[in-house]
């Protein structure tokens, strides 16, 4: 049984070490994006205006201040109510590593001949989504949402001067199969944030992943209580009773370590089976970072490495006093 434990234990570290190393030589084929190098940094860009942008520009300004910014106030307000408009309201959770989201209307701002007034229809409407977290969008990239489509606005490089590291190129606009919840497609670059991306969906196919998801689920959660606490509330009490140098305690130790490595391998594992399952759905500007992976990981990855250490050391202590029983 100690034999089968050690093995496991060293093809979970094996198994992480090459996916580290995957990572480090191989981030975009494995989807995985470490950060963007200085020469993809777009410094010298132009785009053509969007209906809102045109007449901001075209305002004269040799108005007085107060008409022209009533005018700019008006554009700008239309332009919000546009996108709270164009904003995806829905019930749902998470379960694993999905979310599942049930839109139950979606609304159509209508204005008066004056841009005025306004009304908000609500239109009944039943759509299902499949949610997936943990995604960043590429520098210089931006998206946004009108006629309950999510569009991206992307850099076409037509010029790169390696001397003086400009680049040069102007903006393109593209329609997305995903939905996206954020950003003001007013900025051209955004600081990274971590976006939820929402893909639409049958009832039947809503319904075929969360049934998959539920056996994932089980098992992470048993692996935590039956894996971690269970094992340690047994451990504590074998110290407690002043008999822990035995084959169970460091079984425990063992197990428990397996449970913390396996459960930050199987979240690395579906994040990217998900991603490449859906990859028809999501656009290539999107990407993962693997640092967050590390990050969200690190009390399970050194706890885990704390527990496998007590465990040798529990080992050999087991060992020493067999030795010394068989002495006597």
């Amino acid at each position: 049984m100690v034999r089968w434990l050690l093995i496991g234990v060293r093809i979970l570290v094996i198994c992480f070490a090459l996916y580290m190393l995957a990572i480090i030589f191989w981030p975009a084929s494995l989807g995985f994006g470490l950060g963007m190098s200085e020469e993809d940094t777009v410094t010298s860009m132009s785009y053509d205006p969007d209906q809102y942008e045109t007449q901001l520009m075209m305002l004269d300004v040799n108005l007085p201040h107060k008409d022209y910014q009533r005018i700019s106030d008006s554009i700008k307000y239309i332009l919000d109510l546009e996108k709270s408009a164009n904003y995806i309201s829905m019930d749902g959770w998470v379960l694993g590593f999905m979310g599942y989201h049930k839109r139950k209307e979606k609304k159509t701002v209508i204005y008066d001949s004056s841009y005025r007034k306004h009304t908000i229809q609500r239109i009944p409407d039943t759509t299902y989504f499949i949610s997936l977290n943990g995604f960043y969008l590429k520098m210089d990239h931006s998206t946004f949402r009108k006629n309950d489509t999510t569009f991206l606005k992307y850099p076409v490089i037509t010029q790169r001067d390696t001397v003086n590291k400009r680049i040069s190129g102007h903006y393109e606009i593209k329609p997305l199969l995903i939905d996206v919840q954020d950003l003001n497609d007013q900025t051209i670059y955004v600081p990274e944030q971590e976006r939820e991306l929402f893909i639409r969906v049958s009832q039947s196919q809503y319904t075929w992943y969360f049934i998959i998801m539920i056996p994932l689920a089980v098992l992470l959660l048993l692996m935590f209580l039956w894996g971690v606490v269970l094992q340690t509330i047994r451990i504590l009490e074998d110290i407690a009773n002043q008999d822990a140098f035995r084959k169970k305690t460091y079984r425990r130790l063992y197990i428990i370590t397996i449970c913390l490595w396996g459960s930050v391998l199987i979240r690395i594992l579906v994040s990217y089976l998900l991603k490449l399952y859906f990859d028809t759905y999501i656009d290539k500007a999107f990407y993962l970072r693997f640092s967050d992976f590390l990050s969200e990981s690190t009390g399970y990855i050194l706890f885990g490495f704390i527990t496998f250490c007590l465990a040798y050391a529990f080992r050999k202590g087991y060992q020493l006093q067999q030795d010394q029983n068989l002495t006597i």
